[in-house]
């Protein structure tokens, strides 16, 4: 009873301050040919091919402007060329890696996930990017407080576990960004930057014991780092994609040892900034380092 209560108020804390914490972009993948299929209302373009959610059912055509060909209903988390989707299915409790030809309209069971012995909650899976003949998983255990990283091979037909307390938020090129500590609330957390390889990946540098709002924009990573776990006082840093060349931004402290400082809209001149102990948001301007307020 008081896990149930303790996750039921992670998860409202969490709701409440998510709107505000930057969210990682996973599909910063110039490099990449597949991409995940937007969710929230927009149009993917991958493979000359364009999809889109109407509702719980999902489209496909061939002009941005006819995109009426019926693909599946209720798939989500979904990775596409514009050839194959990939995507796992959860028939009768399991979880299911899936890939469909779309042309062929053919659906193949891929391999069933592990799920662990659980007492009150099931491991969530989720594709995190594919890299060649790579397809890269995260599976979640709130249960176990912790996330892990596989790699299905879809030539060997094998899922092999590459990392513990690993769950890729983002990824840039061959580069992935690896949150190192499972959380479920709004708190700083390990990050460090993989590179992907052609049987897993290879650990480059950490960036901080304490992060958060990793975002990637025009080639550059963003991303503050906290002197502590409660997000009260940080350094706002750039850096190349493989964690060279960083460079400070600002810096911020609430008034309040209680209070969060969090970033988000972050571009290449300026970012967002709310100090929750004050509720005040400011516009920051990387070049003046000036603070106005909105």
């Amino acid at each position: 009873m008081k896990k149930k209560f303790l996750r039921c108020f992670l998860i409202s804390l969490f709701m409440a301050f998510a709107f505000l914490a930057v969210r990682p972009g996973i599909d910063a993948q110039a490099a990449n040919r597949f991409v995940r299929v937007d969710y929230d209302g927009g149009i993917t373009k991958a493979g000359g091919r364009y999809f889109e959610y109407k509702g719980n059912r999902l489209y496909y055509g061939n002009s941005r402007s006819n995109i009426n060909i019926w693909i599946a209903n209720s798939v989500y988390d979904v990775y596409t060329d514009g050839k194959t989707l990939y995507y796992i299915a959860h028939p009768y409790g399991k979880r299911v890696l899936t890939s469909c030809s779309i042309s062929a309209g053919t659906w193949t069971s891929l391999k069933e996930l592990p799920m662990g012995v659980r007492s009150y909650e099931d491991d969530s899976w989720n594709i995190s990017t594919i890299n060649g003949r790579n397809i890269y998983l995260t599976r979640s255990s709130f249960e176990k407080w912790r996330s892990w990283t596989y790699v299905y091979n879809t030539k060997t037909k094998k899922l092999r576990k590459i990392a513990s307390k690993a769950d890729i938020i983002a990824r840039s090129g061959s580069y992935v960004y690896v949150q190192q500590d499972y959380t479920t609330d709004v708190r700083g957390y390990k990050i460090s930057i993989f590179r992907l390889t052609s049987t897993g990946m290879k650990k480059v540098k950490t960036l901080g014991s304490y992060c958060a709002g990793l975002t990637i924009v025009r080639g550059k990573v963003y991303y503050m780092k906290y002197t502590s776990a409660d997000m009260n006082s940080g350094v706002l840093y750039r850096c190349s994609v493989s964690g060279t060349g960083r460079v400070k931004l600002g810096s911020f402290s609430s008034k309040s040892k209680l209070g969060q400082v969090l970033i988000s809209d972050i571009t290449t001149k300026k970012c967002k900034v709310y100090f929750s102990d004050t509720g005040n948001r400011y516009i920051y301007t990387y070049k003046t380092m000036s603070l106005k307020k909105i």
